[in-house]
């Protein structure tokens, strides 16, 4: 009977480490496509826009798009970024976007990170003690 179980137990083992084996497998071979798919980005910002439209519910659009590929995943790099459209347009400038291909399997985490590049940021206090951050897209209009 003792027996019957380590044996189970051997066959589980070396279940879990096929399965754990043939993921990374599969994981490196999405890399390697991701790297190979990178350059037709590059040549097809419309696409991109198209797609970060979607994904943000609102125009999104963009001078150019640069890519490379790092550890975390792929980064987009966007040069003049603008989200919105008429007189509800935001100016972003240069931005990047990263993203994540494992972060977003943890919970809580986001496959997409946006990072904002040259902000001149200005942090006031106020006469009632409150602190506030000036230079911030959006802020150049009443309400923004």
């Amino acid at each position: 009977m003792h027996l019957r179980w380590l044996q189970r137990l051997r066959r589980a083992h070396h279940g879990v480490a096929y399965l754990v084996t043939a993921v990374l497998v599969l994981m490196a071979l999405v890399g390697l496509a991701a790297t190979q798919i990178l350059p037709l980005a590059e040549r097809h910002p419309d696409r991109v826009a198209g797609w970060l439209s979607d994904r943000a519910g609102r125009p999104v659009r963009f001078d150019a798009v640069d890519t490379q590929w790092t550890r975390r995943g792929p980064l987009l790099k966007l040069a003049n970024l603008r989200i919105g459209s008429g007189a509800e347009e935001i100016t972003i400038g240069d931005a990047e976007m990263l993203v994540s291909q494992y972060s977003g399997l943890l919970p809580g985490r986001s496959f997409t990170e946006l990072r904002v590049r040259n902000l001149d940021l200005t942090l006031e206090r106020e006469t009632g003690g409150r602190w506030r951050v000036r230079g911030l897209p959006g802020q150049q209009r009443p309400g923004g």
